[in-house]
């Protein structure tokens, strides 16, 4: 797992300022940083709340991205509902 940290993180690099390749890839390392272990979330950067800042604590120090804010807003869904919708998305083809 840490090795394809590396690898998306090497990729996020390369791709810094292509957002469409580099948002997925960040949320890619979220995930993988989050199984491996390492202290890892989501904050509100208070300066600018539309751009939440992504964060990860690799052993050798922190590091850090902004990311756009989702455009949809909360629908109210409950959890019941949440899961009603898994559940039709698994039959969906």
């Amino acid at each position: 797992m840490i090795d394809k940290l590396k690898l998306l993180l090497y990729e996020i690099m390369k791709n810094d300022t292509n957002y469409a390749k580099r948002n997925p890839q960040i949320l890619q390392a979220l995930g993988i940083a989050a199984q491996i272990g390492y202290p890892c979330g989501i904050r509100i950067d208070a300066d600018e709340p539309m751009w939440p800042v992504v964060f990860i604590e690799l052993p050798v120090g922190q590091v850090s991205w902004h990311i756009p804010e989702h455009i949809e807003k909360f629908d109210g869904h409950t959890t019941e509902e949440k899961h009603n919708r898994i559940k039709k998305f698994l039959k969906y083809k």
